[in-house]
């Protein structure tokens, strides 16, 4: 399996030119939101937001959406709406830790990479997080 990837500011611009490339398969964001936005840097450094219902359209060919922002299950609505195999969020009552987040991040790419179900890689993910919370 090739493994192509970008990380970059998320800027309007850098986002809008990211889901219509018709080369993403996934889509990773990590950042602020909530159940109805994700935050953007402005191009003067500012906080900016994007409503998940703008978004939903511009995705083609995607198979994985993964939000990794605090209570972004209404985003993650959006994206189920817009036909997207396979979805990623944070339940609306939930926030996340940064370690937590990489854990679980680190666990689920590699496992994907490996060649495990998307299903499989979010389990073992889950767990691995899990298994972290004991210690």
């Amino acid at each position: 399996m090739t493994l192509d990837y970008a990380c970059r500011p998320c800027d309007a611009d850098t986002l809008v030119s990211t889901v219509t490339d018709p080369r993403l398969k996934v889509l990773h964001y990590s950042g602020h939101g909530t159940d109805k936005f994700i935050t953007i840097e402005n191009e003067d450094g500012s906080t900016g937001v994007v409503e998940g219902g703008h978004l939903k359209d511009m995705f083609k060919n995607v198979d994985v959406v993964f939000i990794a922002a605090c209570q972004s299950e209404g985003m993650a609505g959006n994206f189920v709406q817009a036909s997207i195999p396979h979805v990623i969020a944070v339940t609306t009552t939930s926030f996340v830790l940064d370690s937590n987040a990489r854990v679980f991040a680190t666990t689920f790419y590699a496992c994907l990479i490996g060649g495990q179900t998307v299903q499989k890689a979010f389990n073992n993910a889950r767990d691995r997080v899990r298994m972290g919370e004991d210690e």
